[in-house]
Formats: C-alpha cells, sequence, structure tokens
C-alpha cells in the first residue's frame, strides 16, 4: 500500500479544495493511505466532509505562506510519503524548488488555473520555466490549461496529463435531498452566479451587464459566496460600492457563504459564469448535474466541452453580447432536465477516479 499526502494551504470553500476532497474520498483504499497536510485553518472547511479513514494534518500556520515552507518539509521528511500531491498553484511553485532534494517521493503537482491569465509578475512566470519542470507529473484540468504549460512555461509536454475534475454525483444528490429554508421570488426570473469574490470571478463585469437588462425588475440575480481574505483589492466591498452605484440594489442579492448552493442551484431558473478566466469550473458541472441552463461568458475553448448551445445552456461573450439578448434567447428555448444532466455523464467520479487510480 502507497502511502499518499496531499498538500494544500487550506481545506477552504473552494473548487480546488473541493476537487482533492473528491479525489481523496474516492481513491482505492487497496492501494492507497490517503493522508491530508494543511498549512491553513479556515472557517469553513470541507474536512468534514472527508472520510473518517483520511488523517488530516494542519499546521495552522499564521505567517506568509512562504514561511510555512521549513514546517511543511518537516512533516514529509516525518511522514516519508511515497506520493506528495500538490493541489494548489501557488504552493506547487513555492516547493518546486526544492523538489530536487527529495527524489525519493513521486511528485504530482495539479495546477489550478491557467498560469499565464493568473501570474502576472514577470519573476514568478520565469520561476515557472525554471522550477516547474521539477515535477514527475503536472495534471492540467483541460486542454486549454496543458497547452498553456507547454507554450509558455515551457515544460515538456510528455510531463502534462489533462485530467478533468470529478463531479460527486452521490454528494450532490444527498445536498439536493436535504431541506433548505433559501427561497427565492417566484414572480421573477432568477439567476444565479456562484464562487469566492474575487476579480478573477468577473462579477464586476456581470453586474454592470445586469444593471443594462431590459425590464430588469423582471430578474433579480443571487450572487453565492465570500470574499477571499488574502484579496488585497478586497473585491467584496468593490462589488458592494458598484451594486449601489449602478442603482440595482433591490435586484441583486449577495448570500454569502451557504453551506449547501446545491439546494440553491435547482430553485434557479439559470446559473451565469462570468469568469475572466478558469481552470476548469467545477460550478458549471455542478449546476448541470442540478438540471439548470448554465449561461457562461467565453473565457476559453474549453468552456465548449461542457456548453452544448441550446441544449444544456448558451456560451456568450461581454465583450461581444448583450446579457439581455442572450436572456430573451434562453426564455425562449425548452429546456429538458433530463438532457441537461446527462450532458455531464462523462464527468462523473466513477470515470475520473479511474484515472487517478491510474497515475498515483
Amino acid at each position: 500500500m502507497r502511502k499518499l499526502i496531499f498538500v494544500l494551504p487550506t481545506l477552504g470553500i473552494g473548487g480546488g479544495e473541493r476537487v482533492v476532497t473528491n479525489i481523496a474520498n474516492h481513491l482505492d483504499r487497496s492501494k492507497y493511505e490517503v493522508k491530508i497536510l494543511l498549512i491553513r485553518d479556515t472557517r469553513h472547511s470541507y474536512v468534514s466532509s472527508l472520510k473518517s479513514d483520511i488523517q488530516v494534518y494542519s499546521l495552522s500556520f499564521k505567517g506568509k505562506m512562504r514561511f510555512a515552507l521549513i514546517p511543511l518539509l518537516k512533516v514529509l521528511i516525518k511522514e516519508k510519503p511515497q506520493v506528495v500531491f500538490m493541489g494548489m498553484g501557488d504552493l506547487n511553485l513555492m516547493l518546486s524548488p526544492f523538489i530536487y532534494f527529495f527524489r525519493s517521493y513521486k511528485w504530482i503537482a495539479r495546477e489550478t488555473n491557467t498560469v499565464s491569465k493568473k501570474v502576472k509578475s514577470p519573476i514568478l512566470r520565469f520561476f515557472y520555466k525554471l522550477f516547474y519542470s521539477n515535477y514527475d507529473l503536472i495534471i492540467a484540468q483541460c486542454k486549454g490549461m496543458k497547452d498553456d504549460l507547454v507554450n509558455q512555461s515551457k515544460i515538456a509536454e510528455e510531463k502534462i496529463m489533462v485530467i478533468n475534475n470529478p463531479l460527486d454525483t452521490t454528494a450532490i444528490k444527498n445536498k439536493l435531498e436535504a431541506s433548505s429554508h433559501y427561497a427565492f421570488n417566484e414572480k421573477v426570473v432568477n439567476i444565479v452566479a456562484c464562487g469566492r469574490l474575487t476579480y478573477q470571478k468577473g462579477f464586476d463585469l456581470l453586474l454592470k451587464e445586469f444593471s443594462k437588462i431590459r425590464n430588469i425588475e423582471n430578474f433579480h440575480l443571487t450572487i453565492v459566496g465570500a470574499g477571499y481574505m488574502d484579496d488585497v483589492e478586497n473585491q467584496e466591498g468593490l462589488l458592494m460600492r458598484l451594486t449601489s452605484e449602478l442603482g440595482i440594489q433591490r435586484y441583486i442579492t449577495f448570500a454569502g457563504y451557504q453551506p449547501n448552493v446545491y439546494s440553491i442551484l435547482k430553485k434557479a431558473d439559470y446559473f451565469i459564469l462570468s469568469s475572466r478566466y478558469e481552470g476548469f469550473p467545477n460550478v458549471v458541472l455542478e449546476s448541470l448535474y442540478c438540471g439548470i441552463p448554465v449561461l457562461a461568458n467565453n473565457y476559453a475553448d474549453d468552456i465548449q466541452d461542457m456548453i452544448k448551445d441550446g441544449i444544456n445552456g448558451y456560451i456568450f461573450s461581454f465583450e461581444q453580447s448583450n446579457l439581455s439578448e442572450v436572456l430573451d434567447k434562453a426564455q425562449k428555448t425548452h429546456w429538458d432536465e433530463n438532457v441537461i444532466r446527462a450532458s455531464v455523464r462523462e464527468f462523473e467520479i466513477e470515470y475520473v477516479i479511474k484515472e487517478y487510480n491510474c497515475i498515483l
């Protein structure tokens, strides 16, 4: 049995953390002893969703992430894992120069975003080129992310494997069946957006376009998610001010963190993805599994692997399309909940986890 340690900054409520939770829970226990090492604690966490046989270490580190490097390496030296699975981009890069000294482990990095779009610092981009190839294997969530690593970070193509994020349908079903006290005004068209309130998610673009909708009184936008503690821009405050400046407070609800977002999604008319860039938007798959059509900003070609116009949603562009027109088209389309749900079958975890069981 191989000892496997997942390493993440936190197991807070986010797409990358949810993916690691799903992988850890579903790995073949006859092959792997699974542990998770966290740098920091968070108030909202997926720890409670982990299976009971998964041991979780937390360094409970309070300072800047780079100063956690030595305590992190001490735990790895003590545990002597066969496989170290790094689950978050910034931490992956921070540790990459030191892999050379720990060659007895197999090092795997799961990249969480398209690097050239997220990383603007020339120094950090240089570090990607210089050290990221130290990993034995890099998992990209989609082809576009792999191409970016090859073309921009100059990483050998054979070092990168594309594995789509897994969709844990059992967990979603359980959440859908749970009771929810969250209620919508059923007299209007309810649109839901979801994610951390950060620049990446493009909620500012969404608010500006939403304010231009014809007959806006017939629509309501609910944004589910909280601010990010490391966000120096305080995007949450900026979004609140923008809503006020646009005069659309009565048509917008900032719902904050919600422990069961699926019970909200199933009551919505549409889910909207406004992201400027993504790695692989888990919430799109989850919304589709809830039977909700998705209106997605065309942030990259990979969104076309998930959204098929008129079948499970529509792809549009904030720069080229009018949100009113997209909504008009969506409201004239007959949506079949069963067809929408079936469109994500290939992403279900029983198919994806087979790939992880082979490469770890």
